[in-house]
């Protein structure tokens, strides 16, 4: 069974609490939400921390599918 790749690009607070890149593999394709409660998973300090997702410059929902390939990972940011 082959796995499917995530390349996870973070910013801001979480380069601190994930790392800068990391390499993510599934073997099975990951909604944003299943994204999400697998790095909680592997990192419980981002308990209560609102994490939003981009493929491809796009801001994901959390039952958006995503593709293998690169994901940009934002802690929570305001401002215009």
């Amino acid at each position: 069974m082959s796995q499917i790749n995530y390349e996870l690009e973070c910013f801001g607070l979480l380069t601190e609490l994930i790392g800068e890149a990391r390499l993510l593999e599934s073997p099975v394709t990951l909604t944003v939400g299943a994204l999400k409660a697998r790095l909680l998973a592997d990192h419980p300090q981002l308990q209560g921390i609102p994490i939003k997702v981009a493929q491809d410059n796009e801001l994901m929902g959390e039952e958006d599918v995503l593709k293998p390939g690169k994901l940009s990972i934002f802690p929570p940011f305001s401002g215009g």
